[in-house]
């Protein structure tokens, strides 16, 4: 390959750059030359150990070229299962380890790269937790790594938290289109479920408050209130369709518990919280 093929950006090779006595196999990537070791490399995929066990033309050849590949990527790759280096997966590397921990089956290296990647940007206990996870953008290419690389438990975590955001401002995300049309079908119907869960909730508790307040007008002690639309209910003490009665109240008291579920629907809605709306209702009694 001509020297202008090369790219001048890797000047550290890390040492593979080096032969060894133990080196019997050479990569070159990008016009460098990188000297291994096949037991290593064996051991860690078994993509390699096919490619040197089996019947394949690499099994004898002593310089194999990755085209493709890019050199500094590959070195990083290659830091995380030689032995002597074993080096942990950090933002910097996640994204760049986990393509090739893929391509040739390293399993517990690409389990260590989605243990990472759901910890950065998906998990509570992320110092970065709250900016990043109110990043649409970030959330929809989790999904994306997940579904590329089949991450079942980062797919997981990342739907769930998908499923709690409009469904418009997922769409607006460059990356969405990538996402396959089973998952964004499913988390329509997750938001769906959301909603209908939530709003079964308050629509019981309403129910039974409105049953109450029904029969208010036919009670005696019932007087006209401004604040009430100038309909007619009862206010006297120790009346038991009294809208002060203690009956009335605990019903009441049951539907103010739904506040959360009120905040839940206006959430996914992407309305502002309920607190204020809730607090000015109550007042009316």
């Amino acid at each position: 390959m001509a020297e202008s093929c090369i790219p001048t950006e890797i000047t550290d090779l890390r040492g593979f750059d080096v032969p060894s006595g133990k080196t019997d196999v050479v990569f070159i990537i990008e016009g460098r030359k990188l000297y291994l070791n096949k037991g290593i490399l064996s051991f860690a995929s078994p993509v390699f150990d096919k490619m040197f066990h089996g019947d394949f033309k690499e099994k004898s050849q002593e310089e194999i070229s990755l085209p493709g590949k890019k050199c500094k990527d590959f070195i990083e790759f290659l830091l995380c299962i030689y032995p002597n280096t074993m080096e942990e997966i950090s933002g910097d590397t996640a994204e760049v380890v986990l393509p090739l921990a893929d391509e040739y089956q390293v399993q517990q290296l690409k389990n260590k790269c989605e243990t990472f990647l759901i910890k950065q940007g998906l998990d509570d206990s992320w110092p970065m937790h709250i900016y990043i996870i109110r990043s649409g953008e970030r959330l929809v290419h989790s999904i994306v790594l997940a579904e590329k690389y089949g991450l079942d438990d980062m797919l997981e975590k990342a739907f769930a938290l998908a499923a709690d955001r409009k469904f418009s401002d997922l769409k607006n995300e460059a990356e969405f289109v990538t996402v396959s049309e089973k998952t964004k079908t499913e988390l329509m119907l997750k938001r769906i479920d959301l909603l209908e869960t939530s709003g079964l909730e308050i629509s019981t508790q309403t129910k039974t408050l409105l049953d109450a307040i029904s029969s208010n007008p036919n009670c005696e002690h019932a007087v006209y209130s401004p604040k009430l639309r100038g309909k007619k209910w009862c206010t006297a003490d120790k009346c038991n369709q009294s809208l002060t009665s203690s009956s009335f109240i605990s019903k009441l008291e049951e539907l103010g518990k739904q506040k959360d579920s009120f905040n839940k629907i206006f959430h996914l809605l992407g309305v502002k919280q309920y607190d204020g709306i809730a607090q000015k209702q109550i007042s009316l009694f």
